[in-house]
């Protein structure tokens, strides 16, 4: 995964979040993620390599695929990283402590 791969991951997840946005307009929880994520994938092209390539490491084994799952599904509902280096980091810490 390089940084390009990573905002697309996050633009991917924005485009998700905005279709259950009109599936249920009167939940703005939806729509606040979905800015969030693009947020975070505008952010990506800034993250350095090196933590790209620690989050990608620990992601081969099935637990560490379980919790990157739910940490993405949690942006915007219980998580709120300021950008996504924060997000990866927080996975990271998530998964070595």
């Amino acid at each position: 995964m390089d940084n390009s791969d990573l905002a697309e991951l996050f633009t991917e997840q924005a485009e998700w979040r905005e279709s259950k946005a009109e599936a249920f307009p009167n939940d703005d929880r939806n729509l606040d993620a979905a800015k969030l994520l693009r947020h975070l994938a505008d952010t990506a092209q800034i993250v350095p390599p090196g933590v790209i390539k620690a989050a990608e490491e620990l992601y081969e084994d099935a637990p560490d695929v379980e919790t990157w799952h739910e940490m993405i599904k949690q942006i915007g509902f219980h998580r709120f990283p300021d950008n996504a280096e924060k997000f990866l980091r927080d996975y990271i810490a998530a998964r070595t402590t």
